[in-house]
């Protein structure tokens, strides 16, 4: 990050109070990810099929992972024997000359060493397993997810976080057996650790706290910006509703599956939910850019993402889960494209000072190391950390101080502006008395119609009124800038070039480039900003605050 910035812009943004507050939850991050790996329970290795745990293991929970034995049933009568590592699909892997598919049935089993007089009420919790299955303990059927079968008509898939309790009597070893079929998924097995530990030690561990506050943070900032939405209706402020929207139905869907002990639902639904809220993510949050950095994006690349994300979309609405989900590379590649478009437009922004740019590219950086995460243990190269809900929690945070800092810099504007409009009306009374030397021109009052002017173009003979809602509106052949300036009745309305006038509450921001400045309206059209003229603005004005 400090390789785009010279030395003395870098320091003077590191000691703005909203760089250390940045910092400091960046700093949270790093340290929540340490704390979640020490409050996870111990991890507990297998070795062909057997593990050893002590009575301080089930107290704190385990995680059993390593080598599970497996049968994976041909037909009905083959089958092949060997070990298979925990968490991990059976995909691809080699037994007996045969290499696997992603569907079939197949049995986990495992053998579990206990101490003398272990705890009498012990739990197992399960995640993960596509796609669905059955859990027998000491020879007891617990019970499991969806209906298990030997072909696609026979079995029924379904995903749910699930805990399971049993009673140890005086056995000091446990046998667990899992059934599993999968003919809808494209990576059948146990792709997540299997949890062990006392019934009050799963229980502690039932509520998934990081993904409750994710959830709440999250649909905090996007009912917050459908109001500023409402209340403003600025485009880019939708596209943040939809997106943080988004992210919220996504962590409800996977990780712990919230969403599912909420409402019950299908698991093609579920997956096609899922599915959706990951690829438009992309989309919306592009979107969003676009809107309040549109100096800085591409839309060549945005258009790209647009067309990428749709593709998906539709196969996503028109085919079965097994098609779309094998696709999840191509949404991975769109996502990892994305981010980076995302942080190359913050970090030209940032260069160029626009407000709340550092703010969201600390939240994009946060989120692309827990998304990483996510991919490396989706291709089976990392153990499941689940960073993506802390990630989004914290941009959450980072989203919600930006608008908070975005409030109090429109409240000092409005004051500002207050304050102009009360100086410039104390003058209105000495305007009036000289323009009563002459005939008031009758197209003046007609611009006071006009509730939503944006600005005001003239030249040597005429003006023309744009407003927000409409563009161009209405065209005075016999009305010149100098007259409504000097008739006083329109203190809103200030100069920003020879040619120009601009309302006050058009303005979104002023930005510069090649040595000129220009204003950015809220319909994204951009004025010259003369030096003439550049003081005066930026004392009525402030920087209006992106949020």
């Amino acid at each position: 990050m400090i390789l785009f910035f010279n030395k003395n812009k870098y320091n003077k943004l590191a000691n703005q109070p909203t760089t250390r507050i940045l910092l400091i939850l960046f700093l949270m991050f790093t340290s929540a990810i340490y704390l979640m790996g020490m409050s996870s329970g111990v991890i507990r290795e297998a070795k062909k099929g057997i593990v050893s745990l002590s009575i301080e293991d089930l107290k704190s929970t385990a995680q059993i992972t390593g080598q599970w034995k497996f049968i994976f049933h041909k037909d009905q009568e083959a089958s092949v024997l060997g070990y298979l590592n925990v968490p991990g699909s059976w995909k691809g892997k080699k037994f007996q000359g045969d290499i696997l598919e992603g569907t079939g049935y197949a049995e986990y089993r495992l053998k579990i060493n206990l101490p003398a007089n272990p705890p009498a009420n012990l739990a197992i919790k399960l995640n993960r397993i596509e796609s669905a299955y059955r859990l027998i303990v000491n020879g007891e059927d617990l019970g499991g997810n969806g209906r298990v079968g030997r072909s696609l008509s026979k079995s029924l898939p379904e995903r749910r976080t699930r805990s399971f309790s049993f009673q140890m009597r005086s056995e000091q070893e446990i046998d667990i057996r899992i059934l599993v079929s999968n003919f809808r998924h494209p990576k059948g097995g146990m792709t997540q650790p299997l949890w062990i530990g006392t019934s009050r030690s799963i229980n502690d561990k039932a509520i998934p706290i990081i993904e409750v506050l994710a959830v709440g943070v999250l649909l905090a900032n996007s009912v917050l910006l459908l109001f500023l939405f409402v209340l403003k209706k600025e485009r880019g402020l939708l596209h943040s509703f939809i997106f943080f929207l988004l992210i919220s139905l996504y962590i409800l869907c996977a990780g712990e599956n919230l969403l599912l002990a909420l409402v019950s639902m299908e698991w093609s639904l579920y997956q096609m939910i899922l599915h959706l809220t990951v690829s438009l993510v992309s989309w919306s949050y592009s979107g969003f850019l676009r809107y309040f950095y549109s100096a800085y994006v591409s839309n060549t690349i945005y258009t790209i993402i647009k067309v990428a994300v749709s593709l998906y979309v539709v196969v996503v609405l028109f085919s079965e889960p097994l098609i779309y989900i094998n696709l999840l590379w191509y949404v991975h590649i769109i996502l990892i494209f994305a981010v980076g478009f995302w942080l190359y437009i913050l970090i030209k922004a940032m260069i160029n000072k626009e407000p709340g740019a550092l703010a969201h590219f600390v939240g994009i950086w946060i989120l692309a190391i827990a998304e990483i995460t996510e991919i490396l243990y989706l291709q089976e190269q990392l153990i499941p950390l689940n960073l993506v809900p802390l990630g989004l929690l914290f941009w959450g945070f980072t989203n919600l101080l930006v608008i908070a800092l975005g409030y109090s810099k429109e409240t000092k504007r409005a004051e500002v502006a207050e304050l102009s409009v009360e100086s410039s009306s104390s003058k209105i009374t000495e305007i009036k008395e000289r323009l009563n030397t002459y005939q008031v021109n009758p197209e003046l009052g007609q611009i006071r119609q006009f509730k939503d002017i944006s600005y005001i173009f003239g030249n040597t003979w005429s003006c023309t009124l744009f407003s927000i809602s409409k563009g161009k509106s209405i065209e005075f052949r016999e009305l010149k800038i100098k007259n409504i300036l000097e008739s006083g009745e329109f203190p809103e309305l200030i100069q920003c070039s020879r040619n120009h006038l601009v309302h006050i509450e058009a303005i979104r921001k002023v930005i510069s480039r090649e040595r000129k400045s220009y204003l950015v309206l809220v319909t994204g059209e951009k004025l010259p900003l003369g030096n003439t003229y550049s003081q005066r603005i930026e004392e009525i004005v402030e920087m209006k605050p992106i949020v």
